[in-house]
């Protein structure tokens, strides 16, 4: 172990399941990724000899790569018996890098703290090193993880030892897809998701301003209308209604919950093998490449995009909670969410109905003077409805401005939101009659 010698530590290497198939072009996409893993093990999970002998462990640590396969996926973990992550460092870089606030770290479970590890930019390193970082490309490790339809979780002890474990399909495609259609263009979902189809009646949907349900033996489900969900991605509104008298629907299982996918026609099971997007030859979705997770070739030539059910139920989940939080609180006015202290460095200047108002400058991701709100039936008068920013859902707050022209959307603590101003003054270190808004309690309400 090259690494290990020239950083003065004693490291043993166990290869567990090392003749595990995996397709070759997703072990290409993993190899960045794992050598990433087992040098963040090696520099910052194992200690030096002396340390590990005075915490009690043997002076030579373990780093232990496994893999096996279970059905159509492979499983990956990089162990070792190392330091372990502290999660109270975590907690205060998070708190020092204003990823987080206090509040909401106080909330966070042990793994929740953990995850924040995945968060763009975050470190507990305070000088990054050239051979890797705990924290530093964690971000990028899960995204290469999450583009090959993977996924990827982790699990430490301070003291004991950190554990990543993750999952990957076996193959480019797992093999069995039923073909469905949605208007004029054919789709396809993964077998292994549909636990059984329905033709449901147009009496046995309940729609309402939350969207559609329907009853399934004891239990009522959420209704995903897909053509509904096209109709969005085109710009086009959302709405909860359907003229057809019947819809064939799938049941279909995500992370333990069922959920009925309705639409057009249900085609038949095909074995396909997919091939990777090339969005700007497909009628739909080429500004929303996270809803589909490849392309494939029908029997009768012509082309299907492969649904990414996850992503669209992860959507769908989304518009419900937005709904859920307006019904939960009384319409509030910008002047609700003034800070109580002054910002730290400079603010954006901006006009709210003849009122001053500042953001601190960090936290504002862009301003947008062309741009589209969609509205979504049920919101009530808190949001104005959603915003499509590069293929990602953005909540528009209702500020009550005079303009729909101008549009701020403000970043904190990981999550988004827009307001529309009716002008930009420009970037200011004073004060002085202006209302600062307080971003983190305005995103959070």
């Amino acid at each position: 172990m090259e690494l290990a010698l020239s950083l003065g530590k004693k490291v043993e290497l166990i290869v567990e399941g090392e003749f595990t198939q995996l397709n070759k072009d997703i072990l290409s996409k993993l190899y960045d990724p794992l050598i990433h893993m087992l040098r963040n093990s090696i520099d910052h999970g194992i200690a030096s000899p002396e340390a590990r002998l005075k915490a009690g462990k043997k002076e030579v640590g373990t780093v232990c790569i496994s893999a096996h396969k279970d059905g159509s996926w492979v499983y990956i973990s990089i162990k070792d018996d190392g330091q372990g992550i502290n999660t109270s460092k975590i907690v205060q870089k998070a708190l020092e890098q204003k990823i987080y606030t206090q509040k909401e770290l106080d909330s966070f479970s042990d793994e929740q703290i953990l995850e924040i590890i995945f968060e763009p930019r975050f470190s507990t390193k305070d000088e990054v090193s050239n051979i890797s970082g705990r924290g530093v490309g964690m971000d990028i490790v899960k995204d290469y993880i999450v583009k090959i339809n993977g996924k990827i979780n982790l699990h430490s002890k301070d003291g004991e030892g950190t554990e990543i474990l993750i999952r990957v399909p076996l193959h480019t495609s797992i093999n069995k897809f039923i073909v469905i259609r949605s208007g004029e263009q054919d789709f396809a979902v993964p077998e292994a998701l549909i636990k059984e189809l329905r033709l449901l009646e147009k009496q046995e949907i309940d729609f309402n301003d939350k969207g559609a349900t329907f009853r399934l033996r004891d239990q009522t489900l959420p209704l995903i209308q897909l053509q509904e969900f096209l109709d969005y991605l085109q710009g086009k509104e959302l709405s909860c209604k359907t003229s057809k008298s019947s819809s064939e629907t799938m049941i279909i299982e995500s992370e333990s919950k069922l959920y009925g996918l309705s639409v057009d026609s249900i085609e038949e099971a095909m074995d396909l093998i997919i091939k990777p997007l090339d969005l700007p030859n497909i009628q739909i979705g080429s500004s929303y490449y996270q809803f589909f997770t490849g392309a494939t070739l029908l029997n009768s030539g012509n082309p299907a995009l492969i649904l990414n059910i996850e992503e669209i139920i992860r959507f769908y989940d989304s518009q419900m909670i937005y709904k859920q939080q307006i019904e939960k609180h009384q319409t509030k006015s910008i002047d609700d969410y003034l800070s109580d202290r002054q910002p730290e460095g400079s603010i954006l200047h901006f006009i709210i109905k003849e009122q001053d108002y500042g953001i601190t400058f960090e936290d504002i991701q862009e301003a947008i003077y062309d741009h589209k709100t969609y509205a979504i039936p049920g919101l009530g008068e808190e949001l104005l409805g959603i915003v499509n920013l590069r293929g990602e859902s953005i909540p528009n707050k209702n500020t009550q401005s005079q303009s729909s022209s101008i549009l701020l959307v403000i970043k904190r603590n990981g999550k988004r939101l827009a307001i529309n101003v009716d002008e930009i003054i420009g970037l200011s270190k004073s004060y002085d009659g202006i209302k600062i808004i307080d971003s983190s309690t305005l995103i959070q309400a």
